[in-house]
């Protein structure tokens, strides 16, 4: 049996002076009963809620989403709207969701979606969520089509298009409502590419403000904002608004839009991340703080006096840097039920404020709160053998805004980073890495060379390091003779001591450089047509020889004018002359690529004891080919297309490397015969036998977008995911009952209140789920004895040990505070009254068997 449990990495809460402690915040919301219970949605890692002020957290997993947008309480504290960005689903999954219950389950409507028009794309998103002031069952979604409308809290839902004049963008997002804010009496005013548009009663949308579309700044500003419209706590009738290149206060009494003096320097708008907030000073009655997020920066105005002659100008207002305890690149403020800030969210995860004033801050979630939200981009690692036999491991992953970490003792603690990330007169900001590189397992005594680049670096953007990133150095782009190259990439790792990298000069072919001594001087060995597209592969013989392979970008487009990407062919790399050739998908087919922030890498997978052996996702034929003569055929696999797809239920590949399905493909360093491959959406797909059949592990799916997999010795893999953190995959083959149980668990039967004897258990034909940290709160159970539901309590981890993971990867397990019963299950009653705690479930086939109960839980599933 294989299952995958969090595997939250522990980091130090600040590096190179920037605090940090999650992935990107996109919004924030308080329920309005109560300010303990708040719900985030970050950008790649869905929703997240606390019911303790943010002390612990954990994912709602019902929402299945990749790009999380905003989420926004209804009045009532129980009703909760989300809406996402279009997704890879056949039937689009972008758009409106809705919650009844805080979050626990979640449903979209049909009327949510709008309908088809020629000025919309074909796959919608909405954005900004706005509930009436004065109806709280009334609600305004922004969406690609324009305005979507419910008056009965997102039960059904009408759509409003602003305007049908202007000029259709080549996205067809010149109707795009990214931010709307309703006001009392049935007011609304929105904001989408084309102006500014407001609305009384039910009359018609009238454009108050006007912008150019086409506008460069503008368009980016409008690709990366969605919450610029909010309204004075003090002044229901001044309504703020964050425009492309000013900001505007609307006067819904007067009607009247004052354009004023923006707080900031403008060229800070051309940065994602702005929105705009406003909160009643704490200070004094009667005024507000205005804030903003002006990309890097966080701004706030303080304004006393009558908002009708207002005047932000620069030196009233105080930008609020890492220096305030709060990480730079702006996500979100969140305002507690007096209109304070209670949580402020950001590139680097969540932060609080310290003082009243809300100038300095702090990371809001500490170790063990189960926030698991890093955008990670890539994970690696080496095994060191100790001369007494023992095994350490080292482990480092990159990520997006947050750095690059490493782990001395195989992930449980992270000290050690790259604290590039920045300003200064040397670097630009050090954003994010890539192309992790270190060789898997060290000789005893072994000195390794680990190498990784960094986005947006300055002057020396790739770069080596010894173990743990210690001594970390630029890589050497130096010829035999010493003399300097120029232009030259990334470097990958061949064999110890060996490497590989492109010199892509500004005119002329790009060149193939390799070095035999650890990367201290470099050979040219060859002119090569194509431009580069990610990552290299290793593959050696049964000869030993050694077989690179190098995604390229083919010299002709694909009839649909987007790329066709296929792999260079590297043999005899360190003899005189090295061998090239080129391998295209055929039927004008092509490798996808997959995107993180600040790089793309194609996808594809070879077996590294098999150069021959090669899989690849053909993302204009859509379906999954493996060639088993090193690209001369290529066999589509049906069995692994279903998997993938989820039987057409995903799509392969929709449009752009974002909605990438296939975003990882690992073979085991250790056992050829298991392959790994990771999805956007569907988890891991799993083969054991060398691809001839494919499964799907249970319960991966809550791992969204999949970046890398690291193997150890033990068979466990670390899983790495750009927005769900990292995570770990256990191949142990049966449940290990003698690891959870020491003296503290009941075996009982399920409908029959008897204890069972240990004897009559055979662990390897039944399924257990295992439950710790946490309570099993209830089970809805079918008249065949199949398992619908668990409900368990906030917090709680888990584990799936069993024999066919697929009878699983469906199984409701949901989080919920509310105990909703074991409806007749006698022996449950009877755990219960003897004070146990339901620590696990024993199933065959989804039917319950008996289920293991004690005094206390287990110990934390880490």
């Amino acid at each position: 049996m294989v299952f995958v449990e969090e595997f939250p990495p522990y980091l130090l809460p600040s590096f190179g002076g920037i605090p940090l402690n999650g992935g990107r915040v996109q919004s924030i919301t308080v329920n309005p009963k109560n300010n303990d219970h708040i719900v985030v949605a970050n950008e790649l890692g869905g929703l997240w809620k606390t019911i303790n002020g943010g002390k612990n957290w954990f994912h709602l997993d019902n929402l299945t989403a990749v790009f999380a947008i905003d989420v926004m309480y209804g009045a009532d504290g129980e009703r909760v709207i989300a809406t996402l960005a279009r997704d890879n689903s056949s039937e689009n999954g972008g758009g409106i969701w809705i919650s009844p219950d805080g979050g626990d389950n979640w449903s979209k409507p049909i009327s949510a979606d709008p309908p088809k028009h020629k000025r919309t794309p074909s796959r919608n998103s909405a954005y900004s969520i706005s509930f009436a002031p004065d109806n709280p069952n009334k609600v305004y979604v922004g969406t690609d089509y324009g305005i979507a409308i419910s008056k009965d809290k997102g039960v059904n839902w009408t759509h409003e298009m602003l305007e049908t004049s202007s000029k259709i963008l080549d996205n067809k997002k010149q109707n795009s409502v990214i931010s709307i804010l309703a006001s009392k009496k049935n007011k609304v005013i929105c904001q989408c590419r084309t102006g500014i548009y407001f609305k009384k009663d039910s009359g018609p949308w009238e454009k108050i403000e006007s912008y150019y579309v086409e506008d460069t700044r503008g368009t980016y500003f409008f690709e990366n904002s969605f919450k610029t419209i909010d309204v004075s706590p003090v002044d229901d009738n001044q309504i703020f608004i964050l425009g492309p290149s000013r900001l505007y206060i609307y006067d819904t009494s007067s009607y009247k839009l004052n354009r004023i003096s923006p707080p900031y320097a403008m060229s800070s708008v051309d940065r994602p991340g702005q929105f705009i907030r406003i909160s009643k000073s704490p200070v004094t009655e009667n005024t507000i703080d205005i804030w903003i997020g002006a990309g890097v920066n966080l701004v706030k105005s303080t304004w006393t006096g009558d908002v009708k002659s207002i005047d932000l100008d620069v030196p009233k207002s105080i930008i609020l840097k890492r220096s305030a305890g709060i990480h730079e690149n702006c996500g979100y403020i969140g305002l507690d039920n007096n209109k304070q800030p209670i949580l402020y969210g950001s590139s680097g995860g969540l932060f609080k404020p310290t003082n009243k004033e809300a100038t300095r801050w702090e990371v809001a979630t500490k170790e063990g709160s189960g926030l698991n939200s890093y955008a990670i981009t890539d994970v690696t690692g080496t095994h060191f053998l100790r001369s007494d036999g023992k095994r350490l491991t080292s482990l480092y992953f990159s990520t997006e805004d947050n750095g690059i970490w490493a782990s001395a003792d195989g992930g449980y603690s992270w000290p050690f980073n790259s604290s590039d990330e920045g300003f200064s007169k040397t670097y630009n900001e050090c954003r994010s890495g890539f192309f992790l590189q270190a060789p898997q397992d060290a000789a005893l005594g072994e000195d390794v060379t680990i190498a990784y680049a960094k986005a947006q670096c300055g002057e020396y953007p790739y770069m080596f390091s010894k173990a743990n990133l210690m001594d970390a150095r630029p890589i050497p782009a130096v010829d035999k003779k010493g003399s300097p190259i120029s232009d030259m990439t990334e470097a990958f790792l061949i064999s110890p001591r060996n490497w590989i990298r492109f010199r892509q000069p500004v005119h002329g072919p790009r060149e193939i450089y390799v070095s035999d001594n650890n990367g201290l001087n470099w050979i040219k060995k060859a002119d090569i047509p194509f431009e580069p597209r990610g990552r290299f592969t290793i593959s050696s013989s049964t000869t030993g020889d050694l077989v690179i392979y190098v995604p390229i970008k083919g010299l002709k487009n694909h009839v649909s004018g987007g790329e066709i990407i296929g792999l260079l062919k590297l043999t005899d790399i360190f003899k005189p002359k090295m061998r090239v050739g080129s391998i295209f998908l055929p039927d004008n087919g092509s490798l996808g690529q997959r995107s993180t922030k600040f790089k793309s890498q194609a996808i594809y997978g070879v077996d590294p004891k098999n150069p021959e052996f090669i899989i690849a996702p053909d993302i204009y034929n859509k379906v999954i080919k493996i060639s088993p003569d090193g690209g001369g055929r290529w066999i589509p696999n049906k069995n692994l297309n279903d998997q993938i797809t989820e039987y057409d239920r995903l799509l392969l590949y929709e449009g752009d490397s974002y909605h990438m399905q296939v975003t990882q493909i690992s073979f085991h360093p250790y056992d050829n015969r298991c392959i790994l491959i990771g999805t956007r959406d569907s988890g891991i797909i799993m083969s054991k036998n060398k691809g001839d059949t494919w499964t799907t592990v249970a319960s991966s799916n809550r791992i969204s977008y999949v970046t890398g997999f690291f193997f150890n010795h033990d068979d466990t893999v670390i899983v790495s995911s750009y927005g769900r953190g990292l995570w770990k995959l256990d191949l142990t083959p049966s449940f290990p009952f003698e690891t959870y149980c020491e003296g503290d668990c009941v075996i009982r039967f399920v409908f029959k209140p008897e204890i069972v004897q240990e004897s009559k258990i055979n662990w390897i034909d039944k399924d257990v789920i295992v439950f710790a940290s946490g309570k099993i709160n209830g089970l809805v159970v079918t008249k065949e004895k199949k398992i619908e539901k668990i409900i368990v309590s906030p917090g709680t981890v888990f584990r799936i040990y069993g024999n066919n993971p697929q009878n699983y990867s469906k199984l409701q397990i949901v989080e919920s505070e509310k105990r909703q019963g074991f409806r007749g299950l006698k022996g449950f009653h009877a755990a219960l009254k003897n004070n146990e705690i339901i620590k696990s479930i024993i199933i065959k086939e989804n039917k319950i068997y008996g289920f293991i109960s004690g005094k206390q839980e287990f110990e934390n599933l880490r």
